[in-house]
């Protein structure tokens, strides 16, 4: 049983991730919570040492892109789990957006598609 702060939620975002200004490449969200993302990076390795600019695309009534910083804390065959670096409130509003831009997506009908959120 995992022993977890908050709970994770089911959710396909798309995201591009950065590091010191460099595009790293542009994946989906497997699942995230308010203190991290796992995203399916499958062949793609993400720098465990250095910060990466997360830049996640959100549907739904806030629409738009929201901005965080995180860290590579884990590697599996099909993706990366990273920890968001919280900065400040600006983050927390951020992270708030995004599920609830994510969840508001799923509510008005989105399935299996970019934007679905589901709480595990």
């Amino acid at each position: 049983m995992e022993n977890r702060v908050t709970p994770r939620f089911f959710a396909r975002l798309n995201v591009e991730v950065r590091c010191e200004g460099k595009r790293l490449g542009r994946f989906l969200t497997r699942d995230m919570s308010l203190f991290g993302v796992f995203l399916e990076t499958r062949s793609v390795v993400l720098p465990s040492d250095e910060l990466l600019d997360l830049i996640i695309t959100v549907n739904g009534r806030l629409g738009s892109k929201r901005r965080v910083d995180a860290i590579v804390v884990r590697r599996e065959a099909d993706g990366t789990g990273l920890r968001f670096v919280k900065d400040g409130h600006s983050q927390n509003i951020n992270l708030n957006d995004i599920l609830l831009a994510a969840s508001q997506a799923k509510r008005s009908g989105a399935s299996q598609r970019p934007g679905e959120v589901i709480r595990l």
